[in-house]
């Protein structure tokens, strides 16, 4: 049924010339929002934008629609688009203080509100807006999650043997404010011995950019590093292009690694995003290495997205570095609106080492704000 009503009202949207047409392709994408459909209303709406890159007030309707259907970063680098078209259109400014307060980001949505009462405190839909901020303020306003994966890969090595190694991960995050995250993660490897792997990461978003740090410990380390501690982050060049960099030190029991990866993510439409990374590798002992991975993503909309990618790059295990050529893909799929279901394929060939063939299953859980 939705398929038969994305193909009677896509055509309006590219064949509309005269305002009324227009105007006819606006509330039909009103309506489908209104019908708990985003997904038609961001068919309707795009093609309008793309030929009218300078309206104002259809960027604003996108933004509300794809922040509907859960894709909160792209809505706001839209409704960013808006703003600085329009910087004093007040309804403008009212969906990004809702697009903010729907992606946690209460006190950046209060600034929105606040903004808009200084010129007009009467203003239509502003005390609503306040009064969400307000409630999302008495409930904490805050996010919480549990993600518990387990995977198993099938390794063959160099001199024909072969082995079945498992590996499970149990993380848990939480927000200490808007902006702050801390996440902690317990990683267990088992092949012929075991490594566990224990580590805290900090998320800060600081404006449009989004920085971490991150320490890890591994007691009796055989495989894994000793101890390593990383840094990095993205920000935002324009609305489809964000810079990328990871900063990763390793220590192991005979030498040490660092790791340096500068990027790019380039979003050519909004449901599609590329990411290219380079990596570079320097070894204690003065050697240096370089690879690159590549990976595109697909957003498909209510947080659903597939993901494909590969990679050429230096890896170090048990303080050895060897070249490892891999191909992975995955998938998310809410099953609720708390809970996502995730599922990943990897096949990794390390020179003169092994090859791999890895399945992990994974299932998150979110609560809160």
């Amino acid at each position: 049924m939705r398929a038969r009503g994305l193909a009677s009202v896509a055509p309006l949207a590219f064949a509309c010339a005269s305002p009324a047409c227009a105007q006819d392709s606006v509330e039909a994408a009103q309506q489908a929002l209104a019908a708990g459909d985003p997904e038609q209303a961001i068919a309707i709406l795009q093609p309008m934008v793309d030929r009218a890159p300078g309206n104002a007030d259809l960027l604003r309707r996108l933004a509300v629609a794809q922040a509907a259907g859960g894709n909160f970063a792209t809505a706001l680098a839209t409704i960013d688009r808006a703003v600085a078209i329009a910087p004093l259109d007040n309804d403008i400014r009212l969906a990004r203080g809702r697009i903010l307060l729907w992606s946690g980001r209460t006190d950046e949505a209060a600034a929105e509100a606040e903004r808009v009462a200084a010129i007009a405190p009467d203003y239509p839909d502003l005390a609503a807006l306040q009064q969400a901020i307000a409630a999302r303020r008495s409930v904490g306003g805050l996010n919480y999650g549990l993600a518990l994966s387990s995977g198993v890969s099938r390794i063959r090595f160099e001199n024909g043997n072969s082995s079945t190694w498992y590996n499970s991960t149990l993380s848990g995050f939480g927000q200490i404010d808007p902006a702050t995250t801390l996440t902690g993660t317990v990683n267990h490897e088992d092949r012929t011995r075991s490594d566990t792997r224990l580590s805290l990461r900090a998320n800060r978003r600081v404006g449009k950019a989004n920085i971490y740090l991150e320490g890890s410990a591994t007691p009796h380390a055989d495989f894994r590093e000793r101890w390593g501690i990383a840094g990095g982050g993205e920000a935002s060049l324009s609305h489809a292009v964000d810079a990328l960099l990871d900063v990763r030190h390793a220590a192991y029991s005979t030498n040490s690694v660092t790791v340096v990866q500068p990027g790019l993510r380039v979003r050519p439409v909004e449901a599609i995003a590329i990411t290219g990374r380079w990596i570079n590798l320097f070894q204690s002992g003065g050697d240096y290495r370089s690879g690159a991975s590549a990976r595109i993503d697909f957003d498909l909309g209510q947080e659903r997205g597939i993901y494909a990618g590969g990679a050429t790059y230096p890896d170090t295990e048990a303080g050895v570095t060897r070249r490892v050529h891999a191909v992975f893909a995955g998938a998310a799929l809410p099953i609720s609106a708390q809970a996502t279901l995730r599922l990943a394929a990897e096949y990794e060939r390390r020179d003169l080492s092994y090859t791999r063939r890895a399945v992990t299953l994974g299932f998150a859980w979110r609560w809160g704000g």
